[in-house]
């Protein structure tokens, strides 16, 4: 993958049935689903939970998750066997992956960085505030 892919990335193509499904990076407009969907199933896998055993339990959110993400009718993905839901979620995963292992959290990590330094950062404590005021207001 050179830089411009970066830019550009080509969609994915998955056959499915008689269908074939291109998967491509998710767009803003999906990322609230995506991210409601996802968030279980992260907390889940970061736990220490077996993933097959979090895939059964949480497969709606699963289906959910392969729905944001692919803008598929969720008729044609419950109508489909499990083999091809799981497919479909390792594509999304893969065509994903950059975006939220090498832009988001880096980028979601430096800002959370940046928060803490500024709320940590020097501050005046009334004490000392108040006698600065006390005193500029004596000498004016």
């Amino acid at each position: 993958m050179n830089d411009l892919d970066a830019f550009a990335p080509q969609p994915e193509i998955v056959r499915i049935g008689e269908r074939d499904v291109a998967v491509e990076p998710i767009r803003v407009r999906q990322l609230p689903a995506f991210g409601r969907a996802v968030a279980p199933i992260l907390e889940a896998l970061n736990a220490g939970q077996d993933p097959a055993a979090v895939a059964l339990r949480m497969s709606q959110n699963v289906v959910d998750l392969v729905i944001a993400a692919t803008d598929l009718d969720r008729a044609f993905i419950e109508d489909r066997h499990p083999d091809d839901l799981v497919r479909l979620l390792s594509v999304v995963l893969r065509v994903n992956a950059d975006f939220f292992a090498r832009r988001l959290a880096p980028a979601l990590t430096e800002a959370m960085q940046a928060a803490t330094e500024m709320a940590s950062g020097p501050a005046s404590s009334p004490t000392s505030s108040g006698k600065a005021t006390a005193s500029t207001k004596s000498s004016a």
